[in-house]
């Protein structure tokens, strides 16, 4: 692997690992909100003042989905997983950037690839999203792929691991590869 391409892989997997530590933080988040003001006593009170039957039930089942859906996820573990893995990408890029020696490219390979190892199954779709914006970002020419507004939606939640994602310039023939 060369600097540049060390560079390229090293920005897009922080890219990536921002974004998921930012989705999985904001998920938390919201099942905390949801558990707190679903399992107070307040919202069934309301239920009644508002004429909804069984409020209290409706409140309880709806905190104790999140609750369950939270503890088993565990939503806020996960994004420290990626905050984690994005710091350690920028570690790398600045250490590369620092002293952007083709000489010491494959000590460079070696730890991207320790950091490889320790990265959870990918979504493929957000995957993509971050190589555009790294070749964006790097200034890189056609190398970017087409992700439609779908996956983009489901990026963080979908693995698209059957998808293809082709390079947007027509005249590249080949594209990410399916998992």
């Amino acid at each position: 692997m060369t600097v540049n391409q060390i560079k390229f892989e090293a920005l897009r997997n922080a890219i990536y690992n921002a974004a998921r530590k930012r989705f999985l933080n904001r998920l938390n988040r919201l099942f905390s909100f949801i558990i707190v003001i679903a399992g107070a006593s307040a919202m069934s009170d309301l239920g009644k003042i508002w004429g909804i039957d069984n409020a209290t039930v409706y409140a309880v089942a709806v905190a104790t989905l999140a609750a369950t859906a939270q503890l088993v996820f565990d939503f806020g573990g996960l994004g420290n997983v990626h905050d984690n893995l994005q710091r350690r990408y920028y570690e790398l890029l600045a250490e590369v950037i620092d002293n952007p020696s083709e000489d010491d490219a494959s000590n460079w390979e070696s730890q991207l690839t320790r950091i490889y190892a320790d990265e959870p199954a990918p979504m493929r779709a957000l995957d993509a999203i971050a190589r555009n914006a790294a070749v964006e970002a790097l200034g890189i020419k056609k190398q970017r792929v087409r992700v439609t507004p779908w996956q983009t939606l489901w990026s963080q939640i979908c693995p698209f691991n059957d998808a293809e994602f082709p390079y947007v310039d027509a005249r590249e023939e080949t594209a990410l590869p399916s998992a």
